[in-house]
């Protein structure tokens, strides 16, 4: 499959960036189980909203929105085994934001969990 910049006209004009990332993981889990052996399953997970608050205070929460695959062991105990992590915008804004991203990536490492990063989220300079 060709890589395009979705992020720029003409695509950025006609196509979201939410479109484009919330189908990538089920196509790459689509993908992943036709080739993974037997006792291995990918399943896509997209966060983009926390639930409803039970109690609504003012403060400044991270907005992160989570995009990845996860593979799991059948005879672990559909134990983690490997996780891609799709960055998105919000990921990479601020500061406590890439903090909290790698914290994630730096946890499922610690758990013995393959991590594989991709970042096609580009940002024009001028």
């Amino acid at each position: 499959m060709p890589l395009r910049d979705h992020f720029r006209p003409p695509l950025a004009d006609r196509r979201s960036w939410e479109g484009f990332h919330g189908q990538w993981p089920a196509m790459m889990v689509i993908e992943l189980n036709r080739k993974l052996p037997q006792r291995y399953f990918a399943e896509p997970q997209v966060y983009l909203a926390p639930p409803r608050p039970t109690l609504a205070v003012a403060t400044d929460l991270l907005a992160l929105d989570e995009y990845e695959v996860r593979v799991y062991d059948t005879q672990s105990g559909r134990r983690l085994v490997a996780a891609v992590e799709i960055v998105s915008p919000a990921n990479k804004d601020r500061p406590e934001n890439r903090r909290a991203f790698v914290a994630k990536c730096t946890a499922l490492l610690q758990d013995r969990v393959s991590v594989a990063i991709v970042d096609l989220v580009t940002t024009p300079h001028v």
